[in-house]
């Protein structure tokens, strides 16, 4: 490596750290985001699957 940047490698330290706490941050409300999408998007589809179930039984039956 370069002395140049051996030489402010604290400040890219805390630098860094500050970006991995936002990262993590927007990372994890996407991930709550997408996983309850993701939740009532598979309620939506067991709901229409459930009543095209029955409706399905009611015809047979």
């Amino acid at each position: 490596g370069s002395p140049r940047h051996s030489k402010g490698s604290r400040e890219g330290g805390y630098l860094h750290i500050s970006y991995i706490c936002i990262f993590h941050f927007f990372s994890m409300s996407i991930i709550c985001i997408s996983l309850g999408y993701v939740v009532v998007v598979v309620d939506f589809l067991m709901c229409r699957l459930t009543i095209f179930l029955g409706s399905f039984q009611l015809f047979c039956l």
